[in-house]
C-alpha cells in the first residue's frame, strides 16, 4: 500500500440507539433458537441415515473398490433387498462383501498384465511355460470350457496385446500405425501369430488332475516368441468378462443370492436365480443411427450376451475405434489371421442353460467372419441357444420362444419381427 494513502475512516452513520428486551421475551428467543437447533441436527441426522441404509426393493449393490483393482467397476448388481425376510441392511452389506471379494479374486485371476503374491494367473502361467501349476479352480474350468469349446482365440495374445493399443490412439494417423489392417508389416505379424495360435501342437494349456494345468509351448514358437520379443502367449482380452460374469454370478446363487441380475458394459447379464424375470433392449443401427429396436424379455434364462460392433458408452472407448471416414476397429479378432471382423453390427443371444462365456464360445465362430450365415444359429437354438439381430428394420429370431415386444417406432422407422425360416 502507498504510505501517502489516506487514513482509514469511520463512515459517518447515525448513532446506534439500544433497545434492552424484557428478560422474558429473551428467554423464549433463547427456547426458539435451541428448539431450531435441535431439529435441525435430527434432520442432518435423519438424512444421514437415510443415505446408508439400504431399503427394500430392487437397489443396486456397490463393491468397495478401495482395496485395488476390482472387476466390479466394469459391472452393475442389482439385487431385490429384504424380499427373502432377512432385514435389507443386513442382506446388503452380505452381498456387497461377498461381491467385493469375489470381483477382486476374479481380476487377480484373469489379469495378464499384473502379478500377485501367491496367486497362479494368466500372467503367471504366461511367465512359466511348459510348467505344471496349480491354478484356481474358476480359472482351471474357464480354460476346461474353452478347450471344449475348440476356440482358439485365447491364444490369439500377442496379436490382442499390440492391438488393444489401437483403442487409445489421439488420431487417425497414431491409429493406422498400430491397425493391422493398414499396416502391411503389422498384417504379416498377425498371420504369423494366428497360424501359431490355431496349432495345438504349437501352444496349448493343457488340462492335468488336481487343478493342475501347463501351458504348453513348441521350441519354435518359444523361438518365435523371443525373436519378436512377445511375453504374452495366453490372454482371454475382449472375452474376460463373459467369464468373470459366471464367476461372480455362480458365487453369488450358491450363497443363496438368487434374487438379482449381474451385467456388464459390454454386454453380459446372468440373472442369479431362475425365477428372475429380466428385460433388455434390443439395438438396431440403421444408417449409423442406432435404435433400440425392441425389448427381449424372459424368465428363467441362464444368461444374455449383446454383440455389437460400435460404442455405447465410455467404457466402450477400451473397445472400439472409429476413423474419420467412419471405418470401425472393433476388439474381437479372427483366429484365421488374427485380423478384426464382425458379420453383425449387433447381435443378442439368450440361454436357458448356458453360461455367458459358453454362450460366447458358441457365438464366435458366426460372428467373427466375413459374411453372416443365418442358418449357422439353427443348430444353436436346437441345443437352447436362441438369438436375434437387426437386418434393416426387421428384427430376425432364431426360435418362437423369444419373446419379442415393445417393437419400437422411432424417428418414421417401424421396426417388425420375424422368424428364420426352419427354426421351430
Amino acid at each position: 500500500m502507498s504510505r501517502t494513502a489516506r487514513a482509514r475512516r469511520a463512515p459517518n452513520v447515525p448513532p446506534v440507539t439500544r433497545v434492552e428486551l424484557p428478560g422474558k421475551g429473551q428467554r423464549a428467543r433463547w427456547a426458539l433458537a435451541i428448539a431450531l437447533g435441535v431439529v435441525g441436527v435430527c434432520l442432518l441426522v435423519y438424512a444421514f441415515v437415510q443415505l446408508v441404509t439400504a431399503h427394500s426393493g430392487w437397489q443396486e449393490i456397490e463393491a468397495n473398490t478401495t482395496n485395488g483393482p476390482s472387476c466390479a467397476e466394469e459391472f452393475v448388481l442389482l439385487y431385490d433387498l429384504g424380499a427373502s425376510g432377512v432385514s435389507a441392511g443386513a442382506e446388503n452389506r452380505a452381498i456387497a462383501a461377498l461381491y467385493t471379494k469375489t470381483a477382486e479374486r476374479a481380476f487377480q485371476l484373469f489379469t495378464a498384465d499384473l502379478a500377485y503374491a501367491g496367486v497362479h494367473n494368466v500372467r503367471y502361467l504366461n511367465e512359466h511355460p511348459n510348467e505344471e501349476v496349480e491354478v484356481d479352480a474358476a480359472l482351471y474350468d474357464a480354460f476346461a470350457l474353452i478347450e471344449r469349446s475348440g476356440d482358439r482365440t485365447l491364444y490369439l495374445a500377442p496379436a490382442w496385446e499390440t492391438y488393444q493399443s489401437l483403442f487409445f490412439s489421439q488420431d487417425d494417423v497414431q491409429a493406422a500405425a498400430v491397425d493391422p489392417c493398414r499396416d502391411e508389416v503389422l498384417r504379416g505379424f498377425y498371420a504369423e501369430v494366428a497360424a501359431y495360435a490355431r496349432d495345438p501342437g504349437a501352444v496349448r494349456v493343457e488340462l492335468l488332475e488336481n487343478s493342475r494345468v501347463r501351458l504348453a509351448v513348441s521350441d519354435a514358437y518359444l523361438a518365435f516368441c523371443e525373436e519378436e520379443e512377445i511375453g504374452r502367449l495366453i490372454d482371454f482380452g475382449p472375452m474376460t468378462n463373459a467369464f468373470v460374469a459366471d464367476m461372480l454370478a455362480d458365487a453369488l446363487a450358491q450363497a443363496g443370492y438368487t434374487r438379482g441380475t449381474l451385467s456388464s458394459y459390454d454386454g453380459f447379464l446372468r440373472p442369479l436365480g431362475a425365477d428372475v424375470a429380466v428385460s433388455c433392449n434390443v439395438y438396431a443401427r440403421l444408417g449409423g443411427v442406432v435404435y433400440s429396436a425392441a425389448a427381449l424379455r424372459g424368465e428363467g434364462l441362464r444368461s444374455i450376451c449383446a454383440l455389437r460392433a460400435y460404442p455405447m458408452n465410455s467404457l466402450d472407448s477400451r473397445r472400439f475405434y472409429a476413423y474419420a471416414d467412419g471405418e470401425m476397429r472393433t476388439a474381437l479378432l479372427d483366429v484365421r489371421d488374427g485380423l478384426p471382423r464382425h458379420a453383425l453390427d449387433e447381435l443378442t443371444t439368450c440361454s436357458e442353460t448356458l453360461g455367458c462365456a459358453e454362450s460366447l464360445l458358441a457365438l464366435l465362430p458366426l460372428y467373427v467372419a466375413d459374411e453372416w450365415d443365418e442358418r449357422s444359429l439353427l443348430p444353436l437354438a436346437e441345443d437352447g441357444l436362441y438369438a436375434v439381430y437387426a437386418r434393416g428394420a426387421e428384427l430376425r429370431a432364431s426360435s418362437s420362444r423369444l419373446v419379442l415386444d415393445d417393437l419400437f417406432d422411432a424417428n418414421g422407422v417401424r421396426f417388425t419381427a420375424a422368424l428364420i425360416d426352419g427354426a421351430k
